[in-house]
């Protein structure tokens, strides 16, 4: 075999010291590794939970359009259901039969400091069931009304017991400032009384 005089003075491998090292650096490496991932990670559920917040907004946004354009003009108690002012909107609309459940519905959109809220109630006296959504960060409503299309007439900010609804309404987001205002022309057809 090997004489002392022909064994290495340093055997062939890794010392206790270099093993350690290599260790300590792999855990700083893989902590910072975990570090980002996690960062990265919390930033596409922010992003998710962002878009989800905005696609909830514009289906809002659209029905809200869709079932103001077929308002009904139906008196109750004497005068029109249809009311408004700067703050708050109520209205009759009628859904058609694909989207489930059909018939008129009465539709209340009210103004919070920071949040606005949709209630939809069918419109029969007997059904108490309703569903409300939350515009979450739309802050206040503007709520405005126009009698006629023409350029030249004003804007008002009240529409209570009037004998026809308005021509125009518009509906500005004050938070949302990417959104145009929702301006909508009520259908004449056949709906009014």
């Amino acid at each position: 075999m090997w004489n002392k005089s022909e064994i290495p003075s340093r055997m062939n491998g890794f010392t206790l010291l270099e093993l350690l090292m290599s260790l300590s650096l792999t855990s700083v490496l893989l902590a910072v590794l975990y570090g980002s991932f996690y960062q990265s990670s919390f930033g596409v559920n922010k992003i998710s939970k962002i878009n989800n917040e905005a696609s909830r907004f514009n289906l809002i946004y659209k029905h809200l359009r869709l079932q103001l354009q077929k308002a009904v003009d139906i008196p109750e108690s004497g005068h029109s259901v249809f009311s408004g002012d700067s703050r708050s909107l109520t209205f009759v609309s009628a859904l058609p039969p694909l989207q489930g459940h059909a018939g008129l519905y009465k539709y209340q959109l009210s103004s919070g400091i920071q949040d606005s809220e949709l209630v939809v109630t069918p419109y029969q006296p007997q059904v108490h069931h309703s569903e409300m959504f939350t515009l979450k960060d739309s802050g206040p409503l503007q709520i405005t009304y126009k009698t006629d299309h023409k350029a030249e007439s004003e804007w008002q900010t009240q529409w209570q017991d009037k004998p026809h609804l308005p021509a125009l309404i518009r509906i500005k987001f004050t938070a949302q400032d990417l959104l145009p205002p929702l301006t909508v022309a009520i259908r004449r057809g056949g709906y009014e009384s």
